[in-house]
């Protein structure tokens, strides 16, 4: 699978944000959030200092696809489970897993 790769849109890019910068964030995605997207991680681009909770809204806006899902995805940061508060930086290691169910 390919790896998508995504920018903010200009509009949010042209605001002013002189004390921000911002950096590309990779994701690694799985299960439900990999087919709907058709690749196996994205790049989602975000100010510096950008949290879990930030990502999730990035995430809505850029894919669409993952609207429902979303509520219920839980971030890993560098192999653990984060919580939304949790800020992340351009060498975090994120995964987005899905919620599983099986029996």
């Amino acid at each position: 699978m390919r790896a998508a790769r995504v920018s903010l849109p200009k509009t949010l890019k042209t605001q002013p944000h002189e004390s921000h910068s911002y950096v590309r964030i990779n994701v690694k995605l799985f299960a439900v959030a990999r087919q709907r997207i058709g690749a196996n991680t994205i790049d989602v681009e975000l100010p510096a200092t950008a949290t879990i909770l930030a990502l999730r809204g990035a995430l809505i806006e850029q894919f669409p696809a993952l609207t429902d899902v979303i509520p219920h995805i839980r971030f890993a940061v560098n192999s653990e489970y984060a919580a939304d508060a949790t800020t992340i930086s351009p060498h975090s290691e994120i995964a987005l897993i899905p919620p599983v169910s099986g029996g």
